[in-house]
C-alpha cells in the first residue's frame, strides 16, 4: 500500500505525528491468507515515495523470503507478498 499523503487518508492511524507519506508491504501466508509480517516505511516528506520505491521494497521483501526459506525450509514455506 502506498500512501503519498497521509493527511488525505481519512482512516490513517499515525504512529508518528511527523509522518507525511508511507509504504506498507504485507507478507501474506498463502495457506491461511493471514498477514505474517509487514514492512512499514514512513517519510516526513509528502509524496516521499512513489511506485518505483514500492516496487523495489516488494522485491526486497520477496528476496528475503526466498533466502529465508532456502536457509530454514520452515515458517515461510508458502508465504508470499501480494504485489
Amino acid at each position: 500500500m502506498l500512501v503519498k499523503n497521509v493527511n488525505e487518508c481519512k482512516n490513517y492511524i499515525a504512529c508518528d505525528n511527523e509522518t507525511q507519506s508511507e509504504i506498507v508491504v504485507p507478507v501474506i501466508d498463502e495457506n491461511s491468507k493471514i498477514v505474517t509480517a509487514v514492512l512499514d516505511v514512513d517519510s516526513t516528506v509528502k509524496e516521499g515515495f512513489d511506485e518505483v520505491d514500492q516496487h523495489y521494497l516488494e522485491l526486497i521483501v520477496q528476496k528475503y523470503l526466498n533466502w529465508h526459506y532456502k536457509r530454514t525450509k520452515s515458517f515461510f514455506t508458502k508465504t508470499n507478498i501480494i504485489i
